[in-house]
């Protein structure tokens, strides 16, 4: 995400935590927070729905959609739709716990990640923590 070839290679790159959302307006509303860095809470939901577009309309991006929990699938159809100006080679990349949801998605077949062993875990967590 912060790596020099795909700074120059998108105009505009954006990370949203999505976990779990109620509703559409509140997927919308952290996408909108991400990309146009504004609170989202006051606005209309069609406001929000322009402005995103307006926001990602003729620019290439990346839009990471962090921890999704929803597989609505509906919700995802209805965010693609209003991401579609996007200039071509533009990336939603979604991370998720489970299948389901990245089948929702109805993209291209989801990257699976192994488990770490414990020993890693292990070392992750003593860094980190």
């Amino acid at each position: 995400f912060n790596d020099k070839q795909v700074e120059q290679h998108f105009e505009l790159k954006s990370w949203a935590c999505i976990d779990q959302i109620p509703n559409f307006r509140e997927l919308v509303g952290k996408v909108f927070h991400s990309v146009c860095r504004k609170p989202w809470q006051d606005y209309r939901t069609e406001d929000l729905q322009l402005q995103l577009r307006e926001a990602v309309d003729g620019k290439r991006f990346l839009l990471v959609l962090d921890d999704v929990w929803h597989d609505n699938r509906d919700w995802w159809l209805d965010l693609e739709r209003l991401l579609r100006g996007g200039k071509q080679g533009s990336k939603i990349l979604a991370t998720t716990r489970t299948t389901a949801v990245a089948s929702s998605m109805g993209t291209i077949q989801p990257y699976l990640l192994k488990d770490l062993p414990e020993d890693k875990s292990w070392q992750l967590f003593k860094r980190i923590a």
